[in-house]
């Protein structure tokens, strides 16, 4: 055997005699194996977990917490169970901001304080009522209107609630809509909705408050003989609807003026056309389906051009509009080979979401709203959808599809006192 031979076998020899020498202090010598092997693991450079705080705020203070601890995090998850997608209401009780949500398929009522203090259950859904809640639209704390799974079996498929509370605690009263509702948007006010019902082939489509109580009757202002639509209530005089997306077909967008029930036909002919409408109406988001890519693209009302939103390239779904020129998605650090958004949707691709960018259509500019590694430590990759903001813009919402967990990401680091 020649000398390099002997070489690599004696060193072969002290790294299999050193690491059983390891293993029994471990095991047989340490009084805490744990904590022993972490103290080892620190005395060298390398291999050690990495710990992520926020750039802003290299240097935590008394009056500014350790970023490591969750309840102090800008970014932090609320929900203690999945919640049903159209998010949450915020609302000021006692000088500290809460949040409602209404979990999904329990249909139980929650209520947390923003700093993710004190989570109570306010309602529990004993008579079954809101079982198979799906979707749920806001109009303030104790004003909800809840959407159960299609064909789930349950009773109250749609329904609009009104909670309130006594001295014997919280209770409900609300109406039912039609059994054979098929979708619904709530007002830019919150105080009137619109729904459309199933009618022969077809569809009709009504206007109605919040008021009252037994079954609701609307005003008729649509029909179609389209019966699968995704309605969106934009602006006060624009009602958006959709035909139901997929890559395999041609969607259609119209604008619907509920006041006078004109009807105009915005987009044609896109497939898998899925979109997302600003606070007057004038611009539309939307995505195209390439087969095997999707493409993000912007519509102008007034001007009757689209354009392609460049260097980013994400689902409508995971986008909101926080302003009438601005607007805000979670962007995937890939987008596999698939027809969308037909996978997103049935689960057959998640995404990882690794940061959230802001866009100003104005001035072309887009830069980055939020990186959650940044301002929070241990954050793993979420598949975020069900954007939103507070009314006052000081606290930025969204939901994981993978889990149904609530996250809040305080967007100033006064918009609360604590």
């Amino acid at each position: 055997m020649n000398k390099k031979g002997i070489i690599v076998i004696v060193i072969g020899a002290l790294l299999v005699v050193g690491g059983l020498a390891l293993v029994l202090y471990l095991f047989l010598f340490a009084e805490d194996p744990e904590d022993a092997f972490q103290d080892l693991r620190g005395a060298f450079p390398f291999g050690g977990r990495g710990t992520l705080v926020d750039t802003t705020d290299p240097v935590p203070t008394p009056d500014d917490p350790s970023p490591d601890i969750d309840k102090h995090d800008r970014l932090r998850r609320l929900s203690e169970h999945p919640v049903a997608e159209g998010g949450a209401y915020t609302f000021v009780k006692d000088e500290k901001t809460y949040v409602r949500y209404i979990s999904r398929g329990e249909g139980n009522l929650y209520e947390v304080e923003i700093g993710g203090e004190g989570h109570v259950l306010l309602l529990g859904n004993d008579e079954g009522v809101f079982s198979g809640a799906h979707r749920v639209s806001w109009l303030d704390e104790d004003n909800v209107l809840i959407y159960s799974l299609e064909n789930s079996g349950y009773d109250a498929k749609i329904a609009t609630v009104t909670f309130s509370e006594d001295d014997d605690g919280f209770m409900w009263s609300g109406n039912r809509l039609p059994e054979e509702t098929l979708a619904y948007a709530v007002s830019p006010g919150g105080n009137s909705f619109f729904y459309t019902v199933k009618e022969g082939s077809g569809v009709d489509g009504f206007t109605s408050t919040f008021t009252g109580t037994g079954s609701v009757t609307g005003q008729h202002v649509f029909s179609s003989q389209i019966r699968e639509w995704v309605a969106e209530w934009a602006s006060s005089n624009a009602v958006t609807l959709t035909t139901k997306p997929s890559g395999y077909v041609e969607g259609h967008m119209y604008l619907l003026n509920p006041q006078n029930r004109a009807v105009s036909h915005a987009l044609r002919g896109i497939e898998g056309l899925v979109t997302k409408t600003n606070n007057n109406a004038s611009f539309t988001l939307y995505n195209e389906s390439l087969r095997n890519d999707v493409s993000l693209k912007l519509f102008n009302h007034q001007e009757k051009t689209n354009e392609e939103v460049s260097g980013l390239k994400t689902l409508v779904d995971k986008c909101v509009w926080k302003e009438k020129s601005v607007f805000i998605c979670a962007v995937p650090n890939s987008l596999p080979s698939h027809l969308y958004p037909d996978a997103w949707y049935q689960g057959k691709v998640s995404f990882n979401d690794s940061v959230f960018k802001k866009i100003n259509i104005d001035t072309k500019k887009t830069e980055v709203f939020l990186n959650p590694g940044q301002v929070r430590t241990g954050f793993a990759n979420v598949d975020a959808y069900s954007l939103f903001f507070d009314s006052s813009n000081n606290y930025f919402f969204f939901t994981d599809k993978k889990t149904g967990d609530l996250w809040v990401y305080e967007t100033t680091k006064t918009a609360q006192t604590r």
